[in-house]
């Protein structure tokens, strides 16, 4: 069995709620889960403990959701700051390449089952 995270749980962790994203999303997946399946031990995707396959598929959900709202907040203007009559509306962004704080979260979760060196030879998706 291998690592699978669905476009509902990506959208529902997102706040998406209609399919103007799907196609967006479903290709972000395609192209993360590979990656990050990859990077773990045989043994955490290989579906003989259930418990530890469930922990790396919500991982890898929290991960890819959390790359999927970093991409939103990188596009052009969605950072901007508005400001009207000396009242600024800026976003409260420390990290725009982990806003929701979703990708670390996956990745706490995958950690335990990382495949070691994974991060060194090039396999790995490990930074947030």
């Amino acid at each position: 069995m291998a690592l699978s995270v669905s476009l509902a749980r990506i959208k529902a962790k997102c706040g998406v709620s209609g399919s103007d994203q799907d196609a967006a999303l479903q290709a972000l997946i395609d192209e993360v889960l590979p990656a990050l399946e990859a990077s773990l031990q045989a043994s955490a995707v290989s579906g003989s403990n259930s418990g530890v396959l469930a922990i790396c598929n919500l991982g890898a959900t929290e991960w890819i959701a959390g790359e999927a709202l970093a991409e939103r907040l990188r596009e052009v203007g969605a950072a901007d700051t508005v400001s009207v009559d000396g009242f600024e509306l800026r976003p409260p962004v420390r990290d725009l390449a982990d806003p929701s704080g979703l990708k670390a979260q996956g990745m706490a979760r995958l950690m335990p089952f990382w495949r070691t060196g994974a991060a060194t030879q090039g396999g790995g998706v490990l930074s947030t």
